[in-house]
């Protein structure tokens, strides 16, 4: 029975973001009917020992802290004089304002962790001096989608302070962990945006 229920959870999560239901409220009625279908009236107590956890986690108090930093970033001007410097250090190479939008989601991502601030800043930014020097517009998404993302991948991140503590993993070991490979990331971000320009 558990096999069946795990097979058909995707499906109607799928199917209920498909009628149009907010994502959030999706997956929490996939949740609790499926899980009080399995395991009945322990559900109910499963579900609030484990938000009891989750939010009594005080590695958690960095997350509207990394937010109001990012907000800072966004509203203080600093994020448009930092892409300013990193566009006079790159505009001689093939693709100089891609590889900016690369380098500057990189310092935001290690900087904030905020992926929502980090592509709207890189996107306000970026997306109309890459417009008026005539980048394909593809590559123009490609490169801010890209160079936001790297909010997940390069520590600190938000998306590893709240999953630590609910995978139960030390959040220390999973930065360590992610560095290298989100650095290699922005790296290959980098070589690919110059390439398509080239």
């Amino acid at each position: 029975m558990s096999d069946f229920i795990a097979l058909i959870m995707f499906p109607a999560l799928i199917a209920l973001i498909v009628l149009g239901f907010p994502i959030a409220f999706s997956m929490i009625v996939v949740a609790t009917v499926f899980g009080v279908a399995q395991f009945g009236d322990a559900a109910a107590y499963q579900l609030l020992t484990k938000i009891e956890d989750t939010a009594s986690n005080s590695i958690l108090a960095a997350v509207p802290l990394f937010i109001f930093m990012g907000a800072m970033l966004e509203n203080s001007g600093i994020a448009e004089r930092l892409f300013g410097a990193i566009h006079l250090w790159t505009r001689r190479m093939p693709g100089g304002l891609g590889v900016g939008a690369v380098i500057m989601g990189t310092i935001f991502a290690a900087a904030s962790g905020v992926v929502g601030a980090t592509e709207a800043v890189i996107g306000m930014l970026a997306v109309p001096v890459m417009l008026k020097h005539h980048y394909d517009k593809s590559l123009i998404s490609g490169t801010i989608c890209a160079s936001g993302s790297l909010g997940t991948a390069i520590p600190p991140s938000i998306t590893v302070v709240i999953l630590g503590p609910v995978a139960g993993v030390s959040v220390g070991s999973l930065f360590s962990g992610l560095l290298i490979p989100g650095l290699l990331m922005a790296l290959l971000f980098l070589l690919i945006s110059s390439w398509s320009v080239r």
